[in-house]
């Protein structure tokens, strides 16, 4: 297979066609939706509307966490604020 070595990397084999690996592909596909969510709601279906609500939603204390996503989804949500905060620095 691309004229590899049988032995050789699958990381390599991935650059070589430019792919993610299958987690890595499912974890970007997982951000893209949270992120239309968010902020173009008019590109996901009206089922997934209810699907993602700030905290200010939940409750009306001023929080400094107050216009974040409230954690019903945990892995979709832990992703996304690992994003948010890598920009944040």
């Amino acid at each position: 297979m691309q004229n590899q070595l049988k032995r050789s990397h699958v990381f390599d084999l991935y650059n070589n066609y430019n792919l993610l690996p299958l987690v890595s592909l499912h974890n970007h596909q997982l951000l893209i939706f949270v992120f239309k969510r968010v902020y173009y709601s008019q590109l996901v279906p009206s089922a997934f509307h209810d699907y993602f609500i700030f905290n200010r939603q939940i409750h009306t204390y001023n929080t400094r966490m107050h216009n974040d996503l409230h954690i019903f989804a945990y892995i979709s949500t832990t992703k996304w604020y690992e994003i948010q905060d890598y920009r944040k620095q």
